[in-house]
């Protein structure tokens, strides 16, 4: 028996949570998020996608923020010049005003295997931003 289809923010967020956007460009010019998810669970060896609850993990995490996705009316438009670097969903407290907190946003961006330092430097600099009434965005990496 077939799962059930996968719904759109579920599989945006459960692909944004394992693939880069470019990783993922061309098979979403070709199909859904759902299907491309449910491609990338069939074609992984390794069973870790086929472990992970795409629904569960998105409806536990907006406990706490939004998973907002490009068909949300709030998604800003800006983001479509990054062509296939587009990401697939922004997660965001205050999504509500995501149009005001995106117009006047920094990006404050890193390593993935920052230092102490590194890391204490980028606290400082993103509460400077904040309190400077500038909204704070980050890549996670």
């Amino acid at each position: 028996m077939p799962s059930p289809a996968l719904p759109e923010r579920a599989a945006r967020a459960a692909l944004a949570a394992h693939f880069t956007p470019a990783q993922l460009a061309a098979e979403l010019a070709q199909f859904s998020a759902p299907e491309v998810w449910e491609r990338r669970v069939r074609d992984d060896n390794t069973g870790r996608l086929a472990q992970y609850k795409p629904t569960d993990e998105v409806t536990n995490a907006q406990l706490s923020c939004q998973f907002i996705i490009p068909s949300d009316e709030v998604w800003p438009a800006a983001l479509a010049d990054l062509g296939p670097d587009c990401p697939l969903g922004l997660w965001a407290r205050g999504g509500d005003k995501l149009p005001q907190l995106t117009a006047s946003a920094v990006a404050v961006t890193g390593n993935r295997k920052a230092t102490e330092q590194a890391i204490t430097r980028a606290q400082v600099f993103a509460t400077a931003i904040a309190e400077a009434g500038h909204t704070v965005t980050a890549t996670l990496a």
